[in-house]
């Protein structure tokens, strides 16, 4: 493979990398949430629910490039 085409492919699997920690970031959180919903403690930790917008947002900015 010639330089160019070696640089493709390594931006595409750091793009690849990053969507899944994106999407594994988004999962834990929102399970988070859920675990602490079903302990009663929804009210003590309000700022998940924006951290996983904030997560959202960046996955799609990312998956944009």
């Amino acid at each position: 493979m010639n330089p160019p085409t070696m640089r493709s492919v390594r931006v595409s699997v750091q793009r690849l990398n990053i969507a899944k920690f994106y999407q594994e970031e988004i999962a834990r959180a929102e399970k988070e949430v859920q675990n602490r919903e079903k302990s009663g403690l929804k009210d003590a930790f309000p700022i998940n629910r924006e951290v996983i917008k904030g997560l959202k947002a960046l996955k799609v900015l990312n998956e944009g490039k």
